[in-house]
């Protein structure tokens, strides 16, 4: 992978987005991400978000888990 492709994944992401990609409130995803069902938070200053290589490894993890 090249610096610039590893450095857009590190961006964060912000709650506006990560409500659309996750389909829940900031409230869930805060609680969710506490106990560990999702990606934990960063906090960069004022921002708090997701890192987004954290993001993409979680979708990718929940694509390889077999279907019941």
């Amino acid at each position: 992978m090249k610096m610039e492709d590893s450095q857009k994944l590190d961006r964060i992401v912000r709650y506006p987005e990560l409500e659309t990609r996750f389909g829940r409130c900031k409230k869930s995803i805060m609680r969710h991400s506490a106990i560990g069902k999702l990606p934990r938070l960063v906090r960069d200053g004022k921002i708090v978000g997701m890192l987004e290589s954290e993001v993409a490894a979680y979708f990718e993890r929940l694509r390889e888990q077999p279907v019941h």
